[in-house]
């Protein structure tokens, strides 16, 4: 138990040390603001995609379905109580209704790619990855339908918000490993760089983001938590 304990907090300083040094980037103006922005689209579009892909093709196979079942349906269940219960809370922080979606949304979804992802990699291994990515489908729906949704002041909503990067590289992984298609040994390694690249530049982002705060309002503020 105690070896586990130490593994996880070694592999979390990391992760903390990133994030510190992304923070103290943005406090001391070394990286325009836009670092943000970009970094966060390199994520989306390339590094998440490929490890998503990745992941799935190497391990979906059809006896998954019956032995993952369940999990989805649990997935399901936890997501639809947490919004309800969402709604309640998110009452108390703002009369505005755009703001009170945005804390909604953040009570109901947990930090699922930037952060769980690199997390369970690290931690876990491929396979347990690919589990928590299975059991993780339900919010991935939930995020790019009624999230989209929430967040949008005009609530306008259409098809294509499901059609990006990450959504198609879930389901190619999955087309993939169930079946079997052999994948070129260039093209995996290829992945395998992109992928590599998620959990570093994820945590600089996150550092990057909070150092917008200085560190008084990252501690008192209430908002800010």
């Amino acid at each position: 138990m105690l070896d586990k304990l130490i593994v996880t907090a070694l592999q979390l300083a990391k992760f903390f040390a990133l994030i510190a040094f992304g923070y103290l980037l943005r406090r001391k103006a070394l990286l325009p603001d836009q670092t943000g922005v970009v970094l966060s689209k390199l994520e989306v579009l390339l590094f998440l995609p490929a490890l998503c892909f990745r992941t799935m093709s190497r391990n979906f196979r059809l006896q998954v379905i019956q032995e993952q079942g369940s999990m989805i349906l649990v997935s399901l269940a936890v997501v639809t109580i947490t919004f309800l219960l969402s709604r309640l809370l998110a009452r108390g922080f703002s009369d505005n209704r755009d703001i009170r979606e945005v804390y909604s949304y953040s009570y109901t979804i947990p930090n699922l790619g930037y952060l769980g992802y690199p997390l369970v990699l690290s931690l876990f291994g491929e396979m347990m990855l690919f589990r928590y990515m299975v059991y993780a489908i339900p919010y991935q729906i939930f995020i790019y339908t009624f999230g989209i949704y929430m967040l949008n002041p005009k609530r306008a909503w259409n098809v294509r918000s499901v059609i990006n990067p990450s959504m198609i590289a879930l389901f190619l992984g999955i087309a993939a490993g169930m079946t079997e298609i052999r994948i070129p040994a260039i093209a995996m390694e290829t992945l395998d760089l992109a992928a590599d690249c998620m959990a570093p530049v994820a945590m600089i982002l996150t550092g990057f983001v909070l150092g917008a705060f200085t560190p008084k309002q990252l501690i008192l503020k209430r908002k800010v938590h």
